[in-house]
């Protein structure tokens, strides 16, 4: 959207910031060995059960004016797909909570 000024944007195209990630990783000495969470993300705005195949399964619960989007996330990559779809839709992000697997 252009010309939106809380619109996501990302400075770089998605194949250059991987390589500069990698690069941020290993100089820094950060191992790359992320394991599966169970995540919960609130937004404000109601969405419905029909939502839950675009947020790949995960649980969709709703409340009088927030969203619940709740379950297990693979890894960060998966966990920025999701942000990415909240912030496709225009949602404003209330939190991200992750609870170790376990």
């Amino acid at each position: 959207m252009e010309g939106r000024a809380d619109a996501c944007t990302h400075p770089r195209p998605l194949a250059d910031r991987r390589g500069l990630e990698s690069a941020i990783r290993q100089r820094a000495g950060v191992s790359g060995t992320a394991r599966s969470a169970h995540y919960e993300i609130r937004v404000e705005g109601i969405l419905d059960q029909r939502w839950t195949a675009w947020f790949e399964g995960l649980r969709i619960d709703s409340n009088d004016s927030q969203t619940v989007i709740s379950g297990p996330v693979t890894d960060q990559a998966a966990l920025h797909g999701l942000l990415n779809r909240i912030c496709d839709l225009g949602l404003v992000l209330i939190s991200v909570r992750r609870f170790n697997p376990g």
